[in-house]
Parts: C-alpha cells; sequence; structure tokens
C-alpha cells in the first residue's frame, strides 16, 4: 500500500473516530441543554424561601410557575389571573386574612415575586393539606378548582381508591394538559433543586 492511501485510510480513521466522538457528545449533552433552555430557573432563591415555612417542595412550587406564566410577573390571563403564580384576585383576597397581615390586601401585590408567591405558596400548601398529598389533586385543583376536583375524586373510574386521583377526566383537556405539562416541568426541577441531595 502506498504512503498516500496509509495517510488516507489513517484520516479517515480520525475522522470517524471524531465523528463518532461528536455523535457521542451530541446524544449526551444536548438533552440536558435543551431542558436547561425548556425550563429555566429563575427566582430560585425567592422560591427557596417561600415554599420552605410550608415544606413544601421548592421544585413543585417552580413547575407550577413555570407552567402558569413562564416566570413573567406581569402576566395576566383572559380570565384574571395576575402573576408569576397566576392567582385570581379573589382567591388571593380570600387568602389574605389567613396570613395575617396587618395591612389591606391590594391586587397590585399579586405582580411582585414575593406577593404572588407568599400567596401561591399559602394555596398551594391548602391544597396539600386538603388533598394530603395527592399531587394530582394537588395540581389540578390549582388549575380547575377544588369543587372541579372534588367531583372527579368521587367518580370511581378517576378516583377508586376515594383518596388518589388517577387521572383528570378525558373531557377536561385543559386541566390534563396542564396537570402533564405541570409533572413534566416538575421532573426536570427536581433535578435542579435537588441535586445536592
Amino acid at each position: 500500500m502506498s504512503k498516500r492511501k496509509k495517510r488516507a485510510r489513517r484520516r479517515a480513521v480520525w475522522a470517524l473516530a471524531l465523528l463518532v466522538i461528536l455523535i457521542a457528545l451530541f446524544v449526551c449533552v444536548l438533552p440536558d441543554a435543551l431542558e436547561r433552555v425548556n425550563y429555566p430557573v429563575v427566582f430560585r432563591e425567592w422560591i427557596e424561601e417561600f415554599s420552605d415555612p410550608y415544606n413544601l417542595d421548592p421544585a413543585l412550587v417552580a413547575a407550577i410557575v413555570y407552567t402558569e406564566s413562564g416566570y413573567d410577573t406581569s402576566a395576566t390571563s383572559s380570565v384574571g389571573a395576575r402573576g408569576l403564580m397566576q392567582l385570581m384576585p379573589s382567591t388571593a383576597e380570600w387568602i389574605h386574612p389567613k396570613l395575617n397581615k396587618a395591612y389591606a390586601f391590594d391586587v397590585s401585590a399579586l405582580y411582585t415575586v414575593d406577593g404572588s408567591l407568599t400567596y401561591g405558596c399559602w394555596y398551594l400548601d391548602f391544597l396539600w393539606k386538603r388533598y394530603q398529598g395527592d399531587l394530582t389533586s394537588v395540581i389540578a385543583a390549582y388549575h380547575a378548582g377544588q369543587g372541579q376536583v372534588d367531583l372527579w375524586r368521587k367518580d370511581a373510574s378517576l378516583c377508586p381508591d376515594g383518596a388518589r386521583l388517577y387521572q383528570v377526566p378525558e373531557s377536561a383537556k385543559a386541566t390534563r394538559h396542564y396537570v402533564e405539562k405541570v409533572n413534566s416541568a416538575y421532573e426536570y426541577y427536581k433535578k435542579v433543586y435537588h441535586a445536592d441531595e
């Protein structure tokens, strides 16, 4: 074999090896990079601070914030939910006296990071206790309301044991999609918020 052919063969082997390495890096690194782009980590210190008094998983709070507002403090939904955690003003006003605040309720608080997290974390804790830690019920109630979830939990095909809502009905597509989206975000944020554990 001539020297030229040997060199060409060596280059081909090196090129193939480089290609294999690049593919391996692409397969191993790209999914993590895409997850970081899809699920930003914003207001982490605030989320940890406001979830702590209620022993809420900050990863769950982050997943709710991400799904509700995409971390947009000025978000307002078509039905009037406001801020990071997209609470309805009437819900926040109902929560306000339970927080023992010495000042009157002001709806503009929902557009601040600390205000939205204060009301939102209290409400998540309330739902967590009400549904005894049934994550699907908590997430669904955050979206569709407690009354709707209470009805679903009475349906043996959705809640066979009477304690855990195993699925949101097909007819409630928006809530079903919401629960799936929060759960997906929650799986990612668990890796972020519990990386040191």
